[in-house]
């Protein structure tokens, strides 16, 4: 990863909910026994977790065969618990909900979207309208049918260039970089990250919810 974007996905992780007020709470809380994580990662396979509150852990991704789509490819990050199966809507025309920027899909090897959990990954589709080099992984469009579990989904925040999202489930949070940023956006918000790194996520208790 550049040290630019690997300084910019901190400072975003440190600002945690000051990307937006895009959410959705998925179920009410994690299973028992379960930490929740924070998990942020973008549409090139970069990914830092931070799990309940500890320290930054990488947790990148890779375009993996699609177990929901036979004949296809996925960018695909394993997760460090089990999830609810499922897809998650990321809209980019807020307030309509009818233009999809991204889908977050929580499956396994067997391509299970039934709602259990039994989820050990999570698929990360992007729309591929726009033109990128290098193109990136997710950019595979979306799959024929979705199986939404999201409560209707979040919306992209941020100017079209620099979307970002937040999406809550099992009282995880999943921060998404859809488009990045350029050096000089992240490094300006680098150095805010910094300045409000006192204010970071705490560890809450297993029996929190969302």
């Amino acid at each position: 990863m550049k040290a630019y974007m690997k300084i910019g996905m901190i400072a975003i992780l440190l600002l945690g909910t000051g990307l937006g007020s895009a959410r959705a709470d998925f179920l009410a809380g994690s299973p028992a026994g379960v930490d929740p994580f924070r998990f942020q990662f973008d549409e090139y396979g970069n990914g830092i977790i931070s799990i309940n509150g500890g320290p930054l852990q990488p947790l990148n991704g890779s375009l993996l065969a699609d177990p929901t789509q036979p004949g296809k490819f996925a960018l695909t990050y394993f997760l460090p618990q089990l999830v609810t199966t499922g897809d998650a809507r990321v809209w980019d025309d807020f307030p309509f909900r009818t233009q999809l920027g991204d889908v977050l899909r929580f499956t396994n090897a067997n391509g299970d979207l039934n709602g259990q959990v039994n989820g050990d990954r999570m698929l990360f589709y992007s729309d591929n309208l726009e033109m990128e080099f290098p193109p990136a992984p997710a950019d595979t469009g979306f799959p024929a049918m979705l199986f939404p579990r999201d409560n209707g989904g979040v919306f992209e925040t941020l100017p079209e260039g620099n979307n970002s999202f937040i999406f809550f489930a099992e009282s995880n949070q999943y921060i998404g970089i859809s488009d990045l940023p350029e050096p000089a956006s992240i490094i300006m918000l680098s150095i805010g990250a910094l300045c409000a790194a006192g204010c970071g996520w705490r560890r809450r208790p297993r029996s929190a919810a969302a």
